[in-house]
């Protein structure tokens, strides 16, 4: 179970080594040594535990947040603790005006808002079905296809020509598959796209390529639409360097895993 704290305060990024009294790990500090709430276990929350408040139905420019149980919050970048593990000067942030989950130099100053607890981690993540064509994954409990479209499952790994979709036929494929396997295939929302990346991997691309192999660095649809715009889709990136959540024109390509 995670609890949240934030701060209307803009911070930097550095470690935690810093002493630079507007950085937000020396804030981390500070919050502990005064016991905020009776406890002193608050921390920065890594990047996929930030966009888990992300609420992709609220309609840019208004914070993409819950401000019931989440109020006064800012539609601004939020640091993260997770590194950039091609830059030691860069880190992860959330944006909650956009949505967007990117990496920028640890110098600039973001919004912080602290976590602390330690979410559920089964002992084991991913579960392949008997033919290896299916993977669970025990956290979320949703079944993925190991394969991206186009690539097909050889008993060992996945071969083939990946296939590039746009937003429309992207939507049809699953309908297709889901009609003519009897399973509930579909396109994943953003945040289930986003819980099989793995930003610390490095190399490229960032996931597990023993879970999912022949995964490329590439861009993947996901079913959320960005509310600022009806063209405009969300996909998801494997790839550690550049901004990780697009938002893009339905009509161009993407992959679909």
């Amino acid at each position: 179970m995670l609890a949240y704290e934030t701060s209307k305060k803009v911070y930097t990024n550095y470690t935690t080594a810093s002493g630079i009294s507007t950085d937000a790990n020396v804030f981390v500090q500070q919050v502990n040594a005064q016991g905020l709430c009776g406890a002193t276990d608050w921390r920065l929350p890594k990047a996929h535990e930030l966009q888990s408040l992300l609420n992709y139905s609220v309609a840019y420019p208004t914070p993409m947040i819950d401000s019931v149980f989440l109020p006064n919050s800012l539609g601004t970048q939020y640091w993260s603790s997770s590194p950039n593990t091609d830059n030691a000067d860069y880190a992860w942030f959330v944006n909650f005006s956009d949505g967007r989950v990117s990496n920028s130099d640890r110098f600039r100053q973001y919004a912080v808002r602290l976590v602390r607890g330690t979410p559920y981690v089964p002992a084991t993540r991913f579960t392949a079905s008997s033919d290896g064509q299916e993977v669970t994954d025990n956290k979320t409990r949703l079944i993925w296809r190991r394969c991206s479209e186009g690539l097909t499952w050889n008993g060992a790994t996945c071969t083939g020509t990946l296939q590039f979709y746009n937003y429309e036929s992207a939507l049809t494929r699953a309908v297709t598959e889901a009609s003519a396997s009897s399973k509930a295939w579909r396109l994943p929302n953003i945040k289930e796209l986003a819980s099989i990346s793995d930003i610390a991997r490095n190399p490229d691309p960032a996931i597990d390529l023993a879970v999912f192999p022949g995964t490329p660095s590439e861009r993947y649809w996901a079913s959320t639409p960005f509310f600022n715009k009806s063209r405009i889709r969300l996909v998801w990136r494997f790839l550690r360097w550049l901004p990780e959540l697009f938002v893009t024109h339905k009509q161009l390509c993407c992959s679909i895993s």
